[in-house]
């Protein structure tokens, strides 16, 4: 019997950066940094397709700087710490990761460690809701001037990761040309956050990813 988004796409979590609270759009006005739903942040514009096509509920614990071991027992904020917890609760279908190791690439982290964080991360989310699927997506490159390694080092080990763990990914660097050569005007003037024109199109992007995969359900 199938399990997770093919059996029932009634639940749906997201956890992740600022990618993914719609830091950078038109609206954003989060006084703690946490989600908030504008009208283009790109995870804002999934759930409302969601729900108007399979009456999925999306329930997201994302916040600005969020690392992956913030939302592991331990993490700095109250709001990324209770995300295993919610989902044992919930019981969601699918479990999103966004922006996968963005602020780890920001600030300088050991790759080693940060692979560790998540490999830990995908071992307490199954244990929380046994038969999950899960998404990482991995955030187009930002070519960060100060940032030690490259990025494609970081999307490798998320790949690998991936593999390792049956997890599905979107990858969006071939969606989104880095800030430095942005052609298409998908950055905000910092370089490291996507306007409300890319995140249309990463919105667009992952639901048509969605609708593949769930036509093949």
């Amino acid at each position: 019997m199938p399990t997770g988004w093919c059996a029932d796409r009634a639940d749906l979590t997201v956890l992740g950066p600022s990618s993914e609270t719609g830091y950078g759009t038109t609206g954003y006005d989060s006084p703690d940094g946490t989600y908030s739903p504008t009208p283009h942040a790109w995870v804002a514009q999934f759930a409302r397709a969601a729900d108007a096509t399979w009456n999925t509920i999306t329930d997201v614990h994302a916040r600005n700087g969020a690392m992956i071991w913030d939302f592991l027992p331990g993490g700095r904020w109250p709001s990324t710490v209770a995300a295993l917890d919610a989902i044992r609760d919930t019981q969601p279908d699918l479990v999103l990761v966004g922006g996968v190791f963005a602020n780890e690439y920001l600030n300088n982290w050991d790759l080693a460690h940060a692979e560790r964080n998540l490999r830990r991360l995908v071992t307490e989310l199954r244990t929380a809701r046994p038969g999950v699927d899960l998404v990482f997506t991995i955030y187009p490159d930002i070519d960060w001037p100060e940032s030690r390694r490259p990025w494609a080092d970081w999307a490798e080990v998320i790949q690998r990761v991936a593999t390792d763990t049956g997890t599905r990914v979107i990858d969006l660097r071939p969606l989104i040309d880095t800030p430095y050569n942005d052609t298409e005007g998908h950055w905000s003037d910092d370089h490291a956050h996507l306007n409300d024109h890319g995140q249309t199109e990463v919105a667009q992007h992952v639901w048509n990813e969605f609708e593949t995969w769930t036509r093949r359900c």
